[in-house]
């Protein structure tokens, strides 16, 4: 499939997936490659209510600092500065378990 008609499969992927406010950034992540996008819509789940939107760079980056953390807690922050205060923020928000020498990244 030539790059003009991906675009138009994912346009029409992103219209009908999205993400909750309460979806981690590891459900996010699994969302966005089991339909092969690179941006999900985040909407609140009572309303139906848009809240932003998030891309799989926003959100592998997370993943190293905070896989836990959701959709709501990412949001909140990403407007307010660059990814690397958003990883300090959401640290703050949705700690990980603090181990000496693991250097703030998940351990799995």
């Amino acid at each position: 499939m030539d790059g003009r008609g991906q675009d138009e499969v994912e346009a029409r992927v992103v219209g009908a997936v999205m993400l909750f406010a309460q979806d981690t950034v590891v459900a996010a992540l699994r969302v966005m490659q089991q339909y092969g996008v690179r941006q999900l819509p985040v909407v609140d789940e009572e309303h139906g209510e848009l809240l932003g939107e998030i891309t799989d760079e926003q959100l592998r980056w997370m993943w190293t600092v905070a896989p836990l953390a959701s959709m709501a807690e990412i949001l909140s922050v990403l407007q307010e500065g660059s990814p690397e205060d958003t990883g300090a923020q959401v640290l703050e928000l949705a700690p990980l378990v603090r181990i000496p020498g693991a250097h703030n990244r998940w351990l799995h």
